[in-house]
This record gives C-alpha cells, structure tokens and sequence, in this order.
C-alpha cells in the first residue's frame, strides 16, 4: 500500500478530521503548520523542518511558540524534522495567498480596483498594476516558496490544491473587508488569478500536478456552499469538505 502524506496550513484539519471518521485509508500521515501564509519550512538533508523566522509574511496565531507550531501525528516530527523520503506521494494543501481579512498585511489588502468606491487610507490601481502586485506577493508567499523547497528534494508525485473558496458568510465577519462593491466577483477574480499563475508555475512544467481539476465545492469561482464551512470561519472548512478532499485523495492514489 502507498505511503502519503498530506501536508499544508490550517486546512489541513479538515481533511485530518474526515480521515478520522473513516476505515477505508490507514497510510495517510499529516503535517501542518497553522498561519495566514504556511507553512514556512525549509528541507535539510531531506528532513523538513520548521522555518521559525516571523519576518517572513507569515501571520501566525498567536499562541504558537516555537515547539509547537507543527500539528502532527508523527512523533516528535517539529524536532526531528519529517523524512520526506518515506513517502510514495505528496498532497500540499491551502496553496496561495492567505485569507483576505483586514489586519492581515498583505499589500493587496491596502489598495481598490479603479472604479470601486471610495474607501479611507485605499490606494487606487489600475488591474494590470494589481495583477503586477498580486503576482509579486504569490511569487513571494511562504506556502509557494516552501512547495519550490519540497518539489527540489522530492522526485515522486506531488498533488496540490489550493485554499477554499470561503461561504457567503464571510460577508459579516468583522474582518472582511467592507469596501468591496462585489465581493463576490471580486474573489472569484483573485481565485481564478492565483489558479492561472499555479498553474503556469507548477502545473504545465510538470513539477506538481492539481488535486482537483477545478476547486471543488464553489458556484462558477464564488462562494463556497454553507454546508461545508465552518460556523465560527468562513474561510475555513468542516469535516463534510475534508470529505470530498479525502474522496479525491483516494482517487489520485489509484491512478498512481
């Protein structure tokens, strides 16, 4: 049977959470590092370990201190670092930019669109000059760079997906930004630009393959249904999304 491990961000738990209320896969191992932007590692002697450095766009919450930043079932995996080599494949999950919430500091998040309403302390930019910064931050998110480390010392497949659409929901949370005209337009159109540039990065020079063929679970690149997300996020998805992800996981390991 085929050794995997899933590795990622935040996202991860909801695919840990449906591993865990099923019977069917007993070779998936996990690896996160919570954080708007993770995770950060680097790869030493084929042993990935955490990257601690808070300078590097990464936002993470704040009771994380070093030694136990890794969400695991790996023993002792965050100070012995994670033996890559084990593994027949790889799912790097919650690729791209973090969530679009309002104290994150992300240079996309202090600029508007021309012709999106006046909002204070906005800058406005034209859409080639936002495609330009957006690229920039992608090229320069952790979670990306961290996939260039792995991708480097890692010669067997590597599936990626990018993070979920959130649910409709996102428009009352207090750190939503409320100067958006059309929200969900506007995050389909973030959505589809990080897909064009995974895609172009990773995907058509043969270095990753996607998870799904298309984000799952979204109406044309808008919201995500209600039913999947969590209550107290919108961002962030419950076991019924973990679910679907596990699904496609099993599909990818029997074309393997």
């Amino acid at each position: 049977m085929r050794k995997i491990c899933v590795i990622g961000n935040s996202h991860v738990a909801a695919v840990k959470l449906a591993y865990d209320h099923q019977e069917s896969l007993d070779n998936i191992s996990f690896y996160a590092i919570p954080g708007a932007g993770a995770p950060n590692f680097v790869i030493d002697d084929n042993e990935l370990v955490p990257l601690y450095e808070q300078d590097y766009g990464v936002t993470y919450p704040a009771n994380l201190k070093e030694g136990d930043w890794v969400r695991s079932d790996i023993k002792n995996v965050e100070s012995e670092g994670l033996s890559i080599q084990q593994y027949d494949a790889i799912f790097y999950l919650g690729v791209g930019l973090p969530a679009y919430r309002t104290h994150l500091k992300n240079s996309h998040h202090y600029i508007r669109l021309t012709g999106e309403p006046p909002c204070n302390n906005t800058g406005v930019v034209s859409e080639s000059c936002f495609k330009a910064i957006f690229h920039h931050e992608l090229m320069n998110t952790c979670n990306i760079q961290s996939l260039e480390r792995l991708i480097a010392h890692f010669d067997r497949p590597i599936f990626i997906s990018m993070a979920p659409i959130p649910s409709q929901d996102v428009l009352k949370q207090n750190d939503f930004p409320k100067w958006l005209s059309n929200p969900k337009k506007f995050l389909a159109w973030c959505y589809q630009i990080q897909k064009r540039y995974l895609t172009e990065r990773f995907i058509t020079t043969g270095k990753a393959r996607w998870l799904f063929d298309e984000e799952t679970s979204a109406d044309e690149w808008h919201f995500t249904d209600k039913k999947y997300a969590a209550e107290t996020d919108a961002w962030h998805m419950e076991q019924r999304y973990g679910d679907i992800v596990l699904s496609k996981i099993s599909d990818k390991l029997v074309q393997l």
